[in-house]
């Protein structure tokens, strides 16, 4: 959290693995509570309710630890990213 500009730029850090939103049910994944902080703090809405312009932010970088669990946590943020906030991705907004 030091080595940032906090006039423009924040850090979410999560707990742990999130959930696996290629084979969770839609209302599965609302309970999620990391999940939930994501989309709060991206910005309203997931699928067809997403509006780039309403994003909160312009660059979403996703950092793990450089090991299989950190792999593991990029695929399945990358899952919920493309399957739930897909114009985000398309217009390349997503980092890793």
């Amino acid at each position: 959290k030091q080595g940032r500009a906090r006039k423009f730029q924040a850090i979410l850090p999560l707990r742990g693995k999130v959930i696996n939103t290629a084979k969770a049910k839609m209302a599965d994944i609302l309970k999620n509570e990391e999940i939930n902080t994501m989309i709060y703090n991206i910005g309203p809405g997931v699928g067809a309710d997403f509006s780039i312009e309403d994003a909160n932010y312009d660059k979403i970088i996703i950092m793990t630890d450089p090991d299989t669990d950190g792999a593991h946590i990029h695929t399945l943020l990358l899952t919920f990213f493309y399957r739930y906030i897909r114009t985000l991705v398309e217009a390349g907004h997503v980092y890793i």
